[in-house]
């Protein structure tokens, strides 16, 4: 043989061992794999037709997959063992199709033999006059892409139909994607329309460019941003949006653009908005000094919280008080004209003392307003407050606008309305307090005057009466008559000035119980007055020049003379003490409208301004009469009987010119208090 021969035989050889090595780890890759691996031979009928397909090999997996009982795979025929199997129709279709045109096939099939659903990857190519076939087991694949499938559905359902506005944008801002709400809403809110490649910066007001540039950036550096703005238009209502920048990544790790979401907010950012309007209205309110300060600060907070810009109080001092209204000193244009004061017993008080608060219309309250044809636009609350101290109230709220306020907005108005009672309540029993205080105080100064009128005034008339009695009794015999009947006289006169001094307090101190006698009777006035101008004139012994004055012969009137007395001796009797000796005190008495005025007007030091309103009480003097005698209680018991007569007492007075007291005796007012 020769070498060549030789040469071309050995490595033909060495090929041939290669090739079968190359099988045999094929055949243990095709029985050690995961992967079916078969190969089917062509059955044909005698004019050559393929009739069907017979497994000639089947490794382990492909056993498993295209499992058929407990039979082996090899020597079983793809038609014949299931004929009614769409399946292996299809199958045989393909796989003659591969062996006609030589053409390999690769499809996803679902194949589900018995016991074994799930879907694989049919690959098939011609070998002889067969085909081999590989089977991979994609169902782990498909389970997730149809998981992934429904995910992406349920995605585009949220994407479309939440209430959140989505906008996709890449790295220069340009809108990739948008749902349809996130369309209506950029058509309301900046009557654009979003357009797959429009800037976002179309729809950013130049305010608000250097706040969403920052935003922006920080989503594109990979972090996720909350914020809440207010997209109205200038001037507008507010329109208040939760807005968020998240990154949006692509295959790498790599931001490749931003999801900006926007849901709106209005609705909590006004309920925030009240939240925050009633803290503020309630602490304003705890903060109130006096009855006008609350009631400001009440009608401030029902301003923000339910849009009523007036308001009113009406209060009673008892439950069978009238109401009486206090309004701002501020009031709106709009605010109708109320009646000042309501009875308790009408419609409307029933109303004001009621325990449930009322909403409607102004001219449905009846007897509210002065002049209800002047006032058919406006609404009102009324809202009362819990009586207590024998005391009730009821705030009053009112707008000019067509509809009564809403539910919630009742519900703040009732809320402040609470607040506004229990610092109403407070207030009182402040008041209360403060006026228990001055009367404690007004007592310890009616008590150290009275004790130093006492050692005061009564010392000089004692001291007269015992130096008096002690000459008596030590020189009696030695006295002419007329020295002692002048000592019989001082001591007499001093307990009449001392009996005098306690009759002043007794009266008073009867006056101010209530228990001072009063009985009214038809008189004539000008002869009563005209006869105490007489004895007074007569008790001066002529140191002053009185004088009765009055138009009309008599002025028929009803009252009692006693009281009467106690009023002009005491007005006389100031006059006399306060004027120098011979100047004219002028009496008048005339008739008005109503009333008889009786003017009593001396010539004397007058009373400083500063005191005119403190003279009225016990035991005050002005300050320009101290070097002169007096007790302090000729005023204050003149005050007290004209108040008893349903009089009035008012004092015109100039320093150094004299004064004039005016008391102003209703016509009929004594009748009338007569059961006091």
């Amino acid at each position: 043989m020769k070498p060549k021969e030789a040469k071309r035989r050995g490595n033909t050889s060495e090929l041939r061992k290669t090739l079968q090595r190359s099988e045999e780890r094929f055949r243990v890759f095709q029985e050690l794999s995961l992967d079916g691996f078969t190969q089917l031979r062509c059955l044909r009928n005698a004019a050559g037709q393929i009739e069907d397909f017979e497994w000639t090999y089947a490794n382990p997996a492909a056993e498993r997959m295209l499992q058929r009982g407990d039979a082996a795979l090899v020597g079983r025929r793809l038609r014949q063992d299931s004929p009614d199997d769409p399946q292996a129709r299809e199958l045989f279709d393909r796989y003659t199709r591969v062996v006609e045109t030589g053409q390999p096939h690769d499809v996803e099939l679902e194949c589900h033999p018995p016991g074994n659903r799930g879907w694989f990857r049919n690959m098939a190519v011609k070998v002889a006059d067969g085909v081999a076939v590989s089977f991979k087991d994609i169902t782990q694949r498909k389970e997730n892409e149809q998981a992934l499938r429904k995910f992406l559905a349920s995605l585009q359902a949220i994407f479309a139909n939440t209430l959140h506005s989505f906008l996709f944008l890449d790295w220069e801002g340009r809108i990739q994607a948008f749902n349809e709400i996130g369309q209506r809403r950029a058509r309301t809110v900046f009557g654009e329309e979003l357009r797959v490649g429009r800037l976002i910066y179309d729809f950013v007001r130049p305010g608000d460019r250097a706040d969403f540039d920052r935003d922006f950036a920080q989503a594109l550096a990979g972090e996720t941003i909350r914020v809440e703005r207010d997209f109205s238009a200038c001037g507008g209502p507010a329109v208040w949006f939760e807005c968020f920048y998240a990154p949006v990544y692509g295959n790498g790790p790599a931001v490749s653009g931003v999801l900006f979401s926007a849901l709106p907010i209005n609705e909590r950012k006004q309920s925030e908005h009240r939240r925050e309007a009633q803290r503020e209205a309630a602490l304003s309110i705890a903060l109130a000094a006096t009855v006008p300060d609350l009631l400001q600060r009440f009608v401030a907070g029902a301003l923000e919280l339910a849009g009523m810009d007036g308001g009113g109080l009406f209060q009673r001092d008892g439950p069978e008080a009238d109401f009486v209204l206090t309004e701002l000193e501020q009031l709106p244009d709009s605010w109708p004209k109320l009646v000042r004061s309501v009875p308790t017993h009408s419609p409307l008080g029933a109303m004001l003392s009621g325990s449930r608060p009322v909403f409607a219309r102004l001219v449905e309250l009846p007897g509210l307003l002065a002049d209800p044809a002047a006032s058919d636009g406006q609404v009102t609350a009324l809202l009362p407050l819990p009586g207590q101290l024998e005391m009730n109230a009821c705030l009053l709220l009112a707008a000019a606008r067509p509809e009564v306020c809403s539910a919630e907005q009742q519900a703040d108005l009732e809320t402040l309305a609470a607040q506004a009672g229990a610092v109403l309540l407070r207030l009182h029993a402040q008041e209360q307090a403060r006026l228990a205080l001055e009367r404690e105080q007004q007592l310890n100064r009616l008590k150290s005057r009275f004790i130093s009128f006492v050692s005061h005034e009564f010392r000089n008339p004692l001291s007269v009466a015992a130096a008096s009695a002690e000459m008596l009794q030590q020189h009696f015999a030695q006295l002419p008559e007329t020295r002692r009947n002048v000592l019989f006289e001082l001591i007499q006169g001093s307990a009449q000035r001392i009996t005098a001094m306690l009759e002043e307090v007794l009266v008073i101190g009867r006056a101010e119980n209530g228990k001072e006698p009063f009985a009214p009777v038809p008189v004539d006035l000008a002869s009563l007055v005209r006869g105490f101008v007489e004895e007074a004139r007569l008790a001066d012994r002529s140191r002053h020049e009185f004088s009765f004055n009055c138009p009309e012969p008599t002025l028929l009137g009803v009252g009692d003379a006693r009281i009467l007395r106690h009023i002009i001796d005491n007005l006389l009797t100031n006059a006399a003490l306060y004027s120098p000796l011979a100047t004219p005190i002028e009496t008048t008495a005339v008739r008005t409208e109503g009333a008889v005025l009786i003017r009593i007007r001396d010539y004397g030091r007058g009373i400083p301004p500063e005191d005119r309103e403190r003279i009225w009480e016990a035991f005050e003097r002005g300050s320009n009469v101290t070097d002169l005698a007096g007790s302090g209680l000729g005023l204050h018991i003149a005050k007290l009987m004209a108040d008893r007569h349903g009089a009035t007492l008012d004092c015109a007075s100039e320093v150094g010119r004299g004064t004039e007291f005016i008391l102003r005796l209703p016509a009929v007012a004594a009748a009338g208090n007569g059961g006091k």
